[in-house]
């Protein structure tokens, strides 16, 4: 599927059905490496030391071989986000992307942020971008308006 075949509500609505598919796929792929993941938060550094252990150089680098992964784990971040702050697939016009809109309506991508994770280190750590979210979440929902 390209951009230019389908209009953003039709891409949103494939994404909905292809995020839990294909995280639940990478969930099962993890298994084959001893790494079991369940959707928690906590789960994310079981990402990362899978990520870690397995897909990377003595570097600390993403192996050029694993980055196309980052669909999958993506997914999986996603399914993530979704499950544990809610929300919702949803197109962001200004940038032209879809991603999570959450329910304080601030929107975030994890597939791009997954893309980035891989191919920059782990400066772009999965926890921390889940935490900063979740703690922006929390005081948006304390803050009066």
């Amino acid at each position: 599927m390209t951009s230019e075949e389908h209009t953003p509500k039709e891409r949103v609505r494939w994404l909905e059905q292809w995020s839990p598919e294909t995280a639940e796929a990478f969930c099962e792929a993890a298994l084959e490496y001893g790494v079991t993941l369940d959707y928690s938060p906590e789960s994310l550094r079981e990402v990362e030391r899978l990520i870690r252990e397995n897909f990377t150089d003595r570097r600390g680098r993403v192996k050029k071989k694993w980055r196309n992964l980052s669909g999958a784990i993506g997914a999986y971040v996603t399914e993530v986000i979704l499950r544990n702050l809610g929300g919702r697939w949803d197109w962001e016009p200004e940038f032209e992307v879809a991603g999570v809109r959450l329910p304080s309506g601030t929107f975030t991508a994890p597939l791009a942020k997954s893309r980035k994770r891989l191919e920059e280190g782990e400066g772009d750590d999965f926890v921390s971008y889940y935490y900063v979210l979740a703690d922006s979440e929390s005081d948006r929902a304390q803050s009066p308006e």
